[in-house]
């Protein structure tokens, strides 16, 4: 009798935190559709980024994955173009596009959520879904021409299943693992680093699993994430000549360590200092250029084998200017800026906020081994951004760990009889 009362508790306190999470998520939804009905539509394909449009329209006209009047390309990787493809048919329907990305992000909070529950519990859990739900950079950038919110809800999905993954080491939570980050990098390529992180984390050793479980369940997953991949490399193999991702890399990182990479960045958009920096060359350097010609590759390679030569020749000025760029993506204000009074209101909400995340990862630091898939998002963004460079829209995916970190923050100040009464 007693376990069956037990289990009666707990069936009883999981319905009343999914039924919670559930109008979390309706609030959330609310939220993000009524901020985008208040500014209109008028602007939509034009304040974001076009060129994801301009893919799009060209897949659903036929001529493939490719910009208007130009060859098929690997630039970059294809699913938000795919995604706005699929859902809009090439017309410039908004309110499809809005709704579905509101949606979306949407179920970012509950992901959140439920992350954070497995970290510090049932009301840790509620206050990171309210938390994401509620910020109200979020609500905004999610609902915009823009990847980054089907980028986040991808990116936390799969880190959900791998923090479950390595708690059950269960075939096919494995496979949906891989299957889902392979989904989320070929949105943004920039989470590649954390892939490999996260594979190294499901072979370290836990208290329930031998090696071989561990090497089964990093390899499951690895073939999955592989699969998901293969279509997107074959196809940049096969224009290329190279196995990648996408060939920005090059003139990304070329653009992030240039002696005018901070001619506008960041109180203005990067795109203004990269073409600054473009419209720089010299005529060598145009000459150079001109000679590879349409080789995506070798120009990407070019770029690179640029940025490396000015980082060796000047590694002081690379130094600073990757703290400058993590100081851009973490600090008060948004880059790029966007007004008095909007700046204002981004550092009222964001300071507190990342405050509030900072205090949760200190007391978290005796879990930090049970933590690290959160913490490899933290450290591979913040190497990324060093190395290349961020803006706050490509740093907003790492805003529902952020949030788990604050949840649990404001989580420790709730008095203990209101933590019981939700998980009981």
């Amino acid at each position: 009798m007693g376990q069956d009362a037990s289990e009666t508790r707990r069936h009883d306190a999981d319905w009343r935190f999914y039924r919670w999470l559930g109008g979390i998520a309706i609030f959330a939804l609310v939220v993000r559709l009524a901020m985008r009905l208040v500014v209109g539509t008028d602007t939509f394909w034009t304040d974001g980024y076009s060129m994801y449009v301009l893919l799009a329209e060209s897949l659903s006209s036929g001529h493939g994955y490719a910009f208007p009047g130009e060859p098929p390309t690997a630039f970059r990787v294809p699913l938000y173009p795919m995604f706005i493809a699929a859902l809009t048919g090439g017309a410039r329907n908004a309110w499809v596009l809005i709704t579905a990305q509101a949606l979306i992000s949407s179920g970012t909070a509950v992901i959140a959520g439920l992350i954070a529950r497995r970290m510090g519990g049932s009301l840790a859990g509620l206050l990171a879904a309210v938390i994401y739900a509620a910020w109200p950079y979020e609500a905004w950038h999610d609902v915009s021409l823009q990847e980054s919110g089907l980028f986040a809800f991808l990116a936390a999905l799969a880190t959900l299943l791998l923090l479950a993954q390595r708690q059950s080491r269960s075939v096919w939570l494995a496979l949906l693992a891989g299957a889902v980050l392979g989904a989320a990098l070929l949105t943004r390529a920039t989470l590649a680093p954390y892939a490999v992180l996260a594979l190294i984390c499901l072979l370290l050793p836990d208290r329930n699993h031998a090696l071989g479980r561990r090497m089964i369940s990093a390899a499951l997953t690895l073939a999955a994430l592989a699969t998901v991949l293969s279509p997107w490399l074959e196809r940049s193999h096969r224009l290329t000549g190279r196995t990648t991702l996408g060939t920005e890399s090059g003139a990304a990182l070329y653009a992030g360590n240039h002696r005018l990479t901070f001619s506008a960045y960041p109180e203005r958009s990067i795109d203004i200092s990269r073409r600054n920096i473009f419209a720089a060359h010299t005529p060598q350097e145009q000459a150079e250029l001109a000679r590879l010609g349409a080789d995506q590759a070798a120009v990407s390679d070019w770029y690179r084998d640029q940025a490396i030569r000015a980082i060796m020749e000047n590694p002081g000025r690379f130094a600073i200017g990757a703290l400058r760029k993590i100081w851009a993506a973490f600090g008060p204000l948004p880059t790029p800026r966007h007004g008095l009074l909007a700046d204002l209101a981004y550092a009222v909400c964001w300071v507190p906020f990342f405050a509030l995340a900072l205090a949760g990862l200190w007391l978290q630091r005796k879990q930090w081994r049970d933590d690290l898939l959160l913490h490899a998002h933290l450290i591979t963004f913040a190497a990324t951004t060093a190395l290349f460079w961020a803006q706050t829209s490509h740093r907003s995916y790492l805003d529902p760990y952020l949030a788990v970190f604050a949840a649990i923050t404001l989580a420790a100040l709730f008095p203990q009889r209101w933590r019981n009464r939700l998980e009981s």
